[in-house]
């Protein structure tokens, strides 16, 4: 029998966490057909021998929506070998979307591009139709945001709603629901969706009950540092009081005042799982959460523009540090302010910064002495302050620095790493190396965008040893796809839908840093999306073969 495909004498995962076989993998018409020995079956053949085959991976928590439109390949996510990725995260759908929304949420889009941002669609049946007509790298999962519909009803007005407005909030969640979202999302931590309570949450969520096929309610919540255990039982709550399956998007908790928080956090989602209550959750998979590049945190706006990549400003801002009195006037100001205030805004710690602070790269010799020291490490044995041993750097290194904010503790990254219903997210929008600079990419990239799998399959699980190789491929396919009610999707079984990642399991990692993010991972052989190759021989193909996963649709 023939075969579209013939994958061959690769180490075969299939998503259920059991060890992986050695088989042969059939594909036609877009899905797996057979499993095993299919030697000599007939077909074109890819050698998959010495690499590792498993489902496409899946990514829990993206932020694609946009971007896809203006760079459909999406490749980014693909060269790390996602296949599906589920967006509308954090209350942010791209719809519906006017000039009263996007104010509120895609203020940084309209920024970039005076006047009513690019985008011609307003609800969420309109974007179904833009995506499916251009066509998509890999399969989208869409969900229906509360604060993109918050904002179309009262703008930027964060205050509670009246009856009236309520009504035609839920009225615009129910039009999501009605076009195939597969569950809602919110984000209480930010505008104009921090006076929603508890009630209002429950009334949106409710809807799901109406439309098959609308699987969970994911939410960024409202405090993921010091109130976080009242946030995520606030959410837990909601969830309670609708009736509906609950998530937590990115969990991950911050500054040393909380160390411990997260698996205190954890082990309550273990007991109500116990108990019955359906509750998941995700992570992105770095020691560091919210603002993460250290000149973004600590310099002020009219010295460093966050909304612009380091080494665009870099090279500017060391010439000016060649005058002695900007210097010593920037010593100054981080001797008494830290901590800029748009950080500061959003709960970046003065009194913590300096022992968050990690120099992760720099070439003087300065540099070279305070490298894998904090800056209060480095200061100390230099014998000087903080502030002025990281104005020194700037100094010193310019554009070669790369100094991080990593806020979270080895244990809390263990725990979460160790839960079997937590799976992994990128919080990242679909990209590609040379977009640097461009609308949709402004701000310094984080090595997520272009390694979050990899990491966790090479650093993480090879190398070490925090989950095993094959746990790690569940709960990037299976586990995903049953939280998002995805059949037939993250497992490789006949009659699956033929998502496929080939990796060489011995080489398998991020290439990218927190300086140069920009690079595609290692490893990552060969990716098909429903069949039809993506990425081939390290070359992405350009075919658009992604289906919009709306609730029905396989």
């Amino acid at each position: 029998m023939s075969f579209d495909l013939l994958i061959t004498g690769g180490l075969v995962y299939d998503g259920s966490g059991r060890r992986p076989v050695k088989a042969d993998l059939g594909l036609r018409d877009g899905r797996v057909a057979e499993i095993g020995h299919l030697r000599g079956s007939g077909g074109p053949s890819l050698d998959a021998g010495g690499l590792a085959v498993a489902p496409g991976f899946i990514d829990t928590h993206g932020h694609s929506d946009l971007s896809v439109v203006v760079n459909p390949v999406a490749e980014s996510q693909v060269a790390q070998g996602i296949t599906t990725e589920v967006f509308g995260h954090c209350g942010m759908s791209p719809f519906p979307l006017s000039e009263r929304s996007a104010g509120a949420i895609f203020h940084w889009v309209k920024a970039a591009t005076p006047g009513r941002p690019p985008f011609d669609w307003y609800g969420a049946q309109d974007y179904f139709k833009k995506v499916r007509r251009q066509g998509i790298g890999l399969n989208l999962v869409p969900l229906q945001g509360h604060l993109t519909a918050r904002a179309e009803v009262v703008g930027e007005d964060d205050r509670p709603l009246t009856d009236d407005e309520l009504a035609r909030l839920l009225a615009l969640i129910d039009e999501g629901l009605v076009a195939g979202c597969r569950g809602i999302t919110s984000g209480v931590f930010y505008p104009p969706s921090r006076s929603a309570d508890a009630a209002e949450l429950a009334a949106c969520a409710r809807l799901m009950h109406s439309h098959p096929g609308a699987a969970v309610y994911t939410a960024h919540v409202r405090d993921q540092d010091d109130g976080i255990q009242e946030a995520v039982e606030e959410f837990l709550d909601v969830g309670r009081r609708a009736g509906v399956p609950v998530h937590v998007s990115h969990l991950g908790v911050g500054w040393r005042a909380n160390r411990g928080k997260a698996r205190r956090v954890v082990d309550r989602l273990a007991a109500l799982r116990s108990e019955g209550f359906p509750v998941t959750a995700d992570v992105l998979p770095y020691p560091n959460k919210g603002h993460f590049w250290a000149p973004r945190v600590v310099l002020p706006e009219e010295d460093y523009d966050f909304r612009k990549p380091w080494r665009a400003q870099a090279i500017t801002l060391q010439i000016r540090l060649a005058d002695p009195a900007f210097l010593e006037a920037l010593v100054a100001r981080l001797e008494a302010e830290p901590v800029c205030a748009d950080a500061a805004k959003w709960g970046v710690r003065a009194d913590e910064i300096w022992d968050a602070i990690v120099v992760e790269e720099a070439r003087s010799a300065l540099g070279r002495e305070a490298t894998g020291l904090t800056v209060a490490d480095a200061a100390a044995k230099a014998g000087t302050t903080p502030a002025r041993l990281f104005v020194g750097l700037l100094k010193d290194d310019g554009p070669d620095l790369s100094a991080v904010v990593v806020n979270t503790f080895p244990e809390d990254e263990e725990a979460v790493l160790a839960c079997p219903f937590i799976s992994f997210g990128t919080d990242s929008t679909a990209t590609r190396v040379e977009d640097e600079g461009s609308p949709l990419e402004l701000m310094q990239a984080h090595p997520r965008m272009y390694g979050t799998f990899p990491r966790v399959l090479g650093l993480l699980a090879r190398d070490k040893g925090l989950l095993a190789v094959e746990e790690a491929v569940r709960r990037m396919t299976s586990l995903p796809a049953s939280i998002y009610g995805l059949a037939n999707r993250g497992t490789l079984k006949p009659g699956a839908w033929a998502d496929v990642v080939v990796f060489d399991p011995a080489a398998v990692g991020e290439n990218g840093t927190f300086r140069c993010p920009r690079a595609y991972p290692r490893g990552i052989e060969c990716v098909l999306v429903n069949g039809v190759p993506v990425l081939q021989g390290g070359r992405f193909t350009g075919e658009l073969p992604g289906r919009l996963l709306t609730r029905g649709v396989e």
